[in-house]
């Protein structure tokens, strides 16, 4: 990706008003980042200034004042200012060899104008060059998120996508691009608290740039949406993929998110590029199916869902609750009748293989309690419920019922 554009101390002094500036202090810091200028001669100034500006002064506030301008120096440092600017002759005649040594000790630059210059005219000139810039920049953002938009949509071929990847990366001409996959990162806090989600996307790039891919990132709707392209041997993707997320989740970044909810869903793997549609459509399935079973399953990986998938497909085509009160539906009134446990017992039942002394065991109850719940189902399902074939249909049914009406599903991580 291309950097972002930064204004630093070096920069400022190549603009025409600082033609005949010099500086006394601070040489190491002229690389300091400039956000914004100020022209400042009041000494008490902390609570003034958020970081990174550059300061103008006459030196009215301190006046020949050793200390009144020593601490000023000290404020200035302290508030974590880019530089200060200071006109000579007015108010300041010298400056005092122990505010050089303090900016030098902290790699602050002072910059002094030997002849009166016009403040106005440097705030606007700079103020200018920032906020065109943060425009050109803003704009950069705007167009990159809709390249990476009409990418997930399908829209540009292989070559588009290698020619932009080349554009934004000179060294991927020498690297052997290995396909690609896409990650949704989707979160929701608590209010008092805020994500702060660039900070997660330059965080996911570091990461996942060590585990062998190119990191792309883009966001929508309280989603971080990664498009990863791999340049390392496919065989090992989902290895380093969860190695990638386990360092994510384990950061200090996400520790210190208060009351931070999220849903992670990997989509499947292609080896074109310009697939990554694919991808996209199946992390957003695995993030469906996530949301709807949040205490069963904590895999991120479409393709090791499984029966879920088999379960929203079909629903996609038809009503598949029809076809679970087939099976299921005596059972659940039943259950609503009595305020029952067949249908507990049912699935654990089932998952200890009709092993009656391990659901017992599983449920904390006894023999007897047991055997009446199984003759209860029999009688409601027919004798032949454990038999191969129909057995197969009613574990697919019970997984479908749990997934589709389940009422702890939590909205807020649904669809992207």
């Amino acid at each position: 990706m291309k950097d972002q554009f930064k204004l630093t101390i070096t920069d400022i002094l190549k603009r025409k008003y600082f033609n005949k500036a010099s500086i006394i202090a601070g040489h190491t810091g002229l690389n300091r980042i400039v956000k914004w200028v100020h022209v400042v001669e009041v000494t008490n100034i902390r609570k003034l200034l958020n970081g990174q500006e550059l300061i103008l002064s006459t030196g009215l506030g301190w006046q020949e004042n050793e200390n009144l301008f020593i601490s000023y120096i000290e404020q200035l440092i302290e508030a974590d200012v880019s530089g200060l600017c200071i006109e000579m002759g007015t108010y300041t005649s010298k400056i005092p060899n122990k505010v050089v040594q303090i900016a030098n000790e902290h790699h602050f630059p002072i910059i002094l104008f030997l002849e009166e210059v016009p403040f106005v005219k440097i705030t606007q000139d700079i103020h200018f060059l920032l906020v065109n810039h943060h425009y050109i920049e803003e704009r950069r953002k705007a167009e990159e998120n809709k390249w990476l938009r009409d990418w997930l949509d399908g829209i540009h071929s292989e070559e588009e996508i290698r020619d932009h990847l080349l554009e934004h990366n000179s060294e991927i001409s020498k690297l052997k691009l290995q396909g690609g996959v896409v990650c949704i990162y989707k979160y929701k806090q608590d209010v008092t608290t805020k994500f702060d989600h660039h900070y997660f996307m330059m965080l996911s790039r570091t990461i996942f740039q060590q585990q062998g891919f190119i990191v792309f990132a883009t966001e929508e709707r309280n989603s971080v949406i990664l498009l990863l392209v791999n340049i390392r041997h496919k065989h090992d993707w989902k290895i380093r993929i969860k190695s990638g997320m386990n360092n994510l989740l384990n950061s200090e970044f996400i520790n210190k998110q208060n009351n931070l909810k999220s849903n992670i869903g990997v989509g499947k793997f292609k080896s074109q590029l310009s697939l990554m549609n694919e991808c996209y459509q199946s992390a957003l399935e695995a993030i469906k199916i996530k949301s709807r079973m949040p205490s069963r399953l904590d895999n991120q990986f479409y393709e090791e869902l499984h029966m879920y998938r088999f379960i929203l497909l079909l629903n996609k085509q038809s009503d598949l609750r029809e076809t679970i009160n087939e099976y299921l539906k005596p059972i659940i009134e039943y259950d609503r009748k009595h305020n029952g446990k067949l249908l507990e017992t049912l699935r654990v039942y089932l998952a200890c293989n009709g092993s009656k002394q391990e659901t017992a065991k599983r449920l904390f109850i006894v023999r007897q309690t047991l055997y009446h719940r199984l003759n209860k189902l029999t009688d409601l399902l027919g004798k032949d419920f454990m038999n191969s074939d129909k057995r197969l249909a009613i574990e697919f049914m019970l997984m479908a019922y749990e997934f589709l009406d389940n009422p702890l599903s939590p909205t807020f991580i649904g669809e992207v």
